[in-house]
């Protein structure tokens, strides 16, 4: 990216990326954040590069996904990688 271009998140209550599996208007306000947001590929593929390394457990929304649609993405790559 050249010029610095803020993230929908700055100023944003972590807390709201943290909601509850069963929380669905709290997970919807959260990807809704991520939606648009120029930073949203490059935070899911740092949140992904660091789940996949086993320095973390799925858990909120980065790039505005929740960790079972990331673990889902994850599946999906390591079954294209393989073929």
């Amino acid at each position: 990216m050249g010029a610095y271009e803020a993230r929908n998140c700055d100023g944003v209550d972590r807390e709201v990326f943290f909601p509850l599996d069963t929380d669905r208007r709290g997970v919807a306000l959260a990807k809704s954040v991520c939606e648009g947001c120029p930073w949203a590929k490059e935070c899911l593929e740092r949140e992904m590069e660091f789940e996949t390394s086993g320095r973390a457990q799925r858990y909120g929304i980065y790039g505005g996904l929740t960790p079972r649609q990331r673990a889902d993405l994850q599946r999906k790559r390591d079954k294209e990688a393989a073929a």
